[in-house]
């Protein structure tokens, strides 16, 4: 079946795309909310048998914990959706998207995207899609964001909503583009800064020294994460006195690995200059210990001597 891609609206600040929507009578069972990790969905009328959420251009499937690069692309996929009243075997869709903030309260409005759509032919359409780039809407990296949109006949009164929550990294570029020596924050890390602050989190294959965006390890392998360029923590006499402390946890929230402070034998200190070039931690799963799944690597790098801390969190996911 043929695919439209319509043209881009308000200034590429989001787009679309067009495809199938089967014929169905329209319905008028109001159905509950349901909970999909950070989407929310609720129906009336509209129907959809999943609504996918991917970056694109990689096509991965749903976005659960999500962390998104400003310049990642987000897409939203209604498809096989069902309800709209046809008049000469045309629908016509429309659809009004809201960007909100952690709290709700609306940052930007767009009453209907699809208000230049005219009534399409059932065999031209495919799929309804919303896409949109962090970077081109104005957000504040490290903050928390939603998504709500919502799906509206404009022949009946169906409509299908939803709404997704997502964290923007604090990274001005696409670790995608970015070399091995630079000093951007890699975007799957979650950072919670009180005095403490630095310049790059870089992530590695341990071995092959290879950028890892979305870390999936497999049993055996090791990945490295690099703190670059750490400020804050108080000098004595040229040393600092750092502690770091190390938590991996499974997704019901259980300890798999805790180590209180890996500087603990540092009674001395340590060289000012050479900590605050980087500070590293490194992970490898155990096929015996460990079975398939996420987990959460969580640091904290404090400052024995203050009250400093920085605290860093990502999700690795561990293959079969």
């Amino acid at each position: 079946m043929q695919k439209q891609l319509l043209s881009a609206l308000l200034a590429g600040l989001l787009c679309f795309s067009t495809g199938a929507l089967a014929q169905s009578e329209r319905h008028t069972q109001r159905t509950d909310m349901q909970v999909l990790e950070r989407l929310m969905t609720f129906s009336d009328g509209l129907q959809a048998a999943e609504i996918a959420v991917q970056l694109e251009p990689s096509g991965s499937g749903m976005l659960a914990r999500q962390i998104i690069a400003p310049q990642d692309t987000l897409a939203y996929i209604f498809k096989q959706t069902t309800g709209f009243v046809l008049k000469n075997n045309q629908a016509h869709p429309g659809l009004e998207v809201w960007v909100i903030d952690s709290k709700g309260r609306v940052l930007k409005h767009f009453p209907d995207l699809y208000a230049a759509l005219p009534p399409q032919p059932m065999g031209r359409l495919q799929a309804l899609s919303l896409s949109l780039r962090p970077d081109t809407l104005g957000l504040t990296p490290g903050q928390t964001y939603g998504i709500k949109a919502r799906l509206f006949d404009k022949q009946g009164v169906g409509v299908l909503e939803f709404k997704h929550y997502f964290e923007l990294a604090e990274s001005v570029k696409h670790p995608r583009e970015l070399k091995r020596e630079s000093v951007q924050l890699n975007p799957v890390v979650r950072l919670n800064k009180q005095g403490l602050n630095l310049k790059a989190v870089e992530m590695y294959d341990a071995e092959s020294r290879d950028p890892m965006l979305h870390p999936h390890l497999k049993a055996g392998q090791e990945a490295a994460l690099v703190l670059r360029g750490i400020e804050g923590l108080k000098t004595v006499n040229g040393k600092v006195f750092p502690g770091l402390e190390i938590t991996l946890l499974d997704t019901a929230s259980d300890i798999v690995m805790h180590a209180s402070d890996v500087f603990t034998k540092e009674t001395e200190g340590l060289d000012a200059d050479k900590v605050a070039e980087a500070i590293s931690s490194s992970l490898r799963f155990s096929a015996e210990k460990h079975p398939p799944g996420e987990y959460l690597w969580a640091l904290r790098l404090f400052d024995k001597r203050s009250e400093a801390q920085l605290g860093l969190k990502l999700w690795v996911k561990l293959q079969p």
